[in-house]
């Protein structure tokens, strides 16, 4: 478990706080797009484009991505104690409490029947 703590098999977890604005829509059209409970719906496709046969997508603009970042946490000397930076077989009970490399907390079953779980 110590091996999985120091190189954590999950990095990062990227969340968008503020989605991307839809091409086509303003911000707040966007947002009203939003739901709760993974009802979230789609931006509207638009036509393709003639130059490269595909619609116009924004993955970025008018959105805030942020990752939560799970390495760093593994580390985390208010948690782990000073030694955090250190190869150290420690408790199993701190792992239980503590370890956070599998991103497991991004599961919860009771939003959306689990459809968003990853």
């Amino acid at each position: 478990l110590e091996t999985l703590r120091l190189v954590p098999p999950v990095y990062g977890l990227p969340f968008w706080p503020t989605r991307p604005t839809c091409v086509g829509l303003s911000h707040a059209e966007t947002m009203a797009l939003n739901a709760a409970d993974g009802l979230t719906a789609p931006c509207p496709q638009q036509p393709a484009d003639w130059l490269t046969g595909f619609p116009p997508v924004n993955q970025w603009q008018g959105g805030r991505r942020e990752i939560a970042n799970l390495l760093t946490a593994q580390h985390d000397k208010t948690v782990w104690g000073e030694d955090a930076d250190k190869f150290m077989i420690r408790e199993a009970s701190m792992y239980n409490e503590k370890f956070v490399g599998f991103a497991d907390f991004a599961v919860d079953n009771g939003i959306a029947g689990g459809r968003n779980n990853r």
